[in-house]
């Protein structure tokens, strides 16, 4: 524990990623990445099935710039659950399904409840 933070050493975190508030009641589930200049804010928990001895691996992928509001619960149920780039987890969101890049997601269960605009370079 770090900080009221469950952080186990399996897990990737990208640059620039910030884990706000300290990281309080963060929990991460060993089987999580996360991509580069992320924001997740306290008492969120990503987390998945059990894969203890003879269970399958879980795995987590949360991809760039993605945001994880207050309170939000990213739920694995199956072997693998990923977040796309550029989305944002409303707070106290529960979420259980793969969610595409550039949206909002919100509710329990996660719904998508909007789509960003993406700039043109």
């Amino acid at each position: 524990m770090i900080f009221g933070c469950v952080l186990p050493p399996q897990v990737e975190i990208g640059s620039g990623t910030k884990l706000w508030h300290s990281g309080l009641g963060i929990v991460l589930h060993p089987g999580t990445k996360i991509g580069r200049n992320c924001n997740i804010y306290n008492f969120v928990v990503i987390g998945g099935g059990h894969d203890g001895p003879g269970g399958p691996p879980v795995s987590i992928t949360v991809g760039n710039h993605v945001n994880i509001c207050a309170g939000a619960r990213v739920l694995c149920s199956t072997r693998s659950l990923t977040i796309g780039s550029g989305a944002t987890i409303a707070a106290n969101a529960v979420v259980t399904e793969d969610v595409p890049e550039n949206v909002v997601v919100g509710g329990v269960p996660g719904k998508i409840i909007k789509v960003k605009k993406t700039k043109k370079i």
